[in-house]
């Protein structure tokens, strides 16, 4: 596997550059001593509602001297630091973690903090210790739980005919599910979401977006053993109005894949926790001025014990998968569905989910990754005609990643014809002849007629759509809720008397965003060309799992994961991420001690479950 190669590499090449006395260089010192950056509690900035009660706190120190000790101090405003805790100046070679040892944390307590780490200038008995001290203000927060109370929230989903349970089924189009309350409140002090979508999902409050426009959340895990949630205060978003409205948009992401047969043989669904529609579970708690405590939660208008009554209606994707693509259908938009003034009297009453085990709201968790999100963006470096056609461009994106692109194409007084398709699809080479070559990135080696099952596609490329309504004045077009590998994306404009430029396609990149803490630069352009193409390679492989590839597979190899971690750590804060997917595979260890080679995995002996297809040997799992 390319990541397997390219780490072994980057740790020889650090070994040579050890041997030979090469160093990388030192960015970002502003002080003699140092600076202290990127602080952290269990691995995020600013995070809400810790689980932990000793949460673990991170820096990074940016100097090339060697680090002594550090001191944390605590404190509930900027100004009072230390009144909380104060750990004292702490011998700690190498350090560049603590463990909170101060007092218990209250529910909803926000502690601000900061740390200055002490370093030795020389050697032996004539070194000077110094303090590195943070950047900017230097001050960081983080807020102790409460955990939400799900008591009263349900998992809820659209209404929907009883469902075939034959492939073909899966591959029909259906719009995916928008859900929305309506509700009164005023004199706001402070309101907190807590929410999990499964698959993927966006939220929105008084039609502004609360998660990040490309957001890939929740983080894929076993679903049937835990599901995370996300928090947010939202406060701000409340002020203005005394009518709000809370809106989901959902999307299938690992929760509700394709039936797809990977090397024609191994099916998604039956070896992952699966359900047929995508659902949602929502918690918002609303504390008004003079006390109160007001509970917005998700569930059926019937069985609502919060009185609220959520409503359903139908999103602009008709198919949005993982590895497929999407297709966005412009003529099914709701510009202004997220909004309080939206009347939404046509729109049917959600239900509530089928059983399951995500019915035990003990498995919903807060997440403990930061979020999937877009990162660098950048412009394609070229453009051109695909050979033999009148209207199809091939993009050059300038480098292989993982990630989405967007389109911006004035049309200049064209017309495009309503229901009209602008087609995009992704590969990571060229044929001889300049056209694309999608075979090195199609899912599970599906590449001829029959190996992915029924109604699957014969080649299982890498494809994303746009159906117009013929009223547009440019093509403006961003797929969301699945990403691609890939360096060179073929756009199909046929019938449009328009020219792609280069400067028309964005290439987002998408990864957890962890924190980038190592840089290297020399004076070898090889070498630098090294690091970047590992770092990259990485960073494609960063979708709340650490896959093999971003494309064909993205299963979370342990093998993978362990060949690469001594690398990995040297480029990004792996700390939470690590702890998430060592816990994957914990999840799902098999009764007789071994561990699965990929995780998230829904079957072993200690666990099965009864969606287990019939006649199932543990044995051989």
């Amino acid at each position: 596997r390319l990541l397997v190669a390219m780490a072994a590499i980057y740790a020889l090449l650090l070994s040579l550059l050890a041997a030979a006395g090469c160093a990388g260089s030192s960015h970002g010192v502003h002080e003699k001593c140092g600076v202290v950056s990127h602080l952290c509690a269990e691995g995020r900035a600013r995070p809400l509602a810790l689980a932990s009660a000793a949460p673990t706190l991170s820096w990074v120190v940016e100097s090339s001297l060697e680090v002594a000790g550090y001191r944390v101090l605590a404190g509930a405003t900027p100004q009072a630091l230390g009144d909380v805790w104060d750990s004292g100046v702490v011998p700690a070679p190498r350090a560049a973690t603590a463990k909170w040892k101060g007092p218990a944390l209250r529910g909803s307590q926000r502690v601000y903090w900061t740390v200055m780490v002490l370093l030795r200038q020389g050697s032996g008995k004539d070194s000077q210790p110094c303090w590195a001290t943070p950047k900017g203000n230097g001050v960081e927060w983080f807020e102790a739980g409460p955990q939400p109370d799900w008591a009263d929230a349900v998992w809820v989903a659209e209404q929907y005919d009883e469902l075939k349970h034959d492939d073909c089924w899966f591959y029909e189009p259906h719009s995916n599910p928008l859900l929305r309350v309506a509700f009164g409140s005023e004199d706001i002090a402070s309101a907190r979401l807590y929410i999990a979508g499964l698959g993927y999902y966006k939220a929105f409050l008084d039609g502004k977006l609360i998660t990040q426009p490309l957001e890939l959340g929740p983080p894929q895990t076993n679903y049937f053993k835990r599901v995370f949630y996300d928090s947010y205060d939202v406060t701000g978003l409340m002020t203005n109005h005394s009518r709000h409205a809370l809106a989901l948009e959902l999307g299938n992401g690992f929760w509700n894949p394709l039936p797809l047969r990977f090397w024609g043989h191994l099916n998604l669904r039956d070896y992952l926790a699966v359900g047929e529609r995508p659902q949602a579970i929502a918690y918002l708690r609303i504390v008004h001025t003079h006390g109160s405590i007001q509970n917005v939660v998700t569930g059926p208008c019937n069985g609502s014990a919060a009185g609220f009554c959520w409503k359903q209606g139908s999103g602009s994707l008709t198919a949005n998968d993982i590895y497929l693509g999407i297709k966005y259908d412009a003529n099914l938009a709701e510009p202004s569905w997220a909004d309080p003034a939206f009347d939404d009297s046509t729109w049917a009453e959600v239900a509530a989910a089928p059983p399951s085990p995500l019915d035990d709201h003990s498995l919903l968790l807060p997440n403990p990754l930061p979020p999937v999100s877009a990162g660098e963006s950048f412009t394609a470096i070229r453009t051109w005609t695909s050979p033999n056609s009148t209207g199809v461009y091939v993009a050059d994106m300038g480098r292989n990643y993982a990630g989405t692109i967007s389109l911006r194409v004035p049309l200049n007084g064209v017309a495009l014809k309503p229901g009209q398709a602008i087609t995009l699809r992704y590969g990571e080479l060229l044929n001889p002849d300049g056209s694309l070559n999608v075979l090195t990135s199609v899912a599970g080696q599906i590449k001829s007629p029959g190996v992915g099952g029924p109604c699957a596609p014969d080649v299982a490329y890498q494809t994303d759509s746009y159906i117009a309504t013929g009223k547009e004045s440019s093509i403006d077009f961003t797929p969301y809720f699945t990403w691609h590998g890939f360096q060179f994306a073929e756009i199909d404009l046929t019938g449009l008397n328009v020219v792609l430029l280069p400067e028309m396609v964005t290439g987002y990149v998408l990864r957890v965003s962890v924190v980038q803490v190592g840089t290297f630069e020399s004076s070898n352009q090889l070498l630098n060309r090294i690091w970047q193409l590992f770092v990259r390679t990485l960073s494609s492989n960063m979708m709340g799992v650490q896959s093999d590839c971003p494309h064909r597979e993205r299963f979370g190899y342990g093998g993978d994961l362990l060949a690469t971690c001594e690398s990995a750590m040297l480029v990004y804060d792996m700390s939470a991420f690590y702890r998430k997917c060592l816990l994957d595979f914990v999840l799902d260890q098999r009764e007789n001690g071994g561990f699965t080679e990929c995780a998230p995995y829904k079957y072993s002996c200690a666990h099965t479950h009864a969606h287990t297809p019939e006649g199932l040997n543990c044995t051989h799992l």
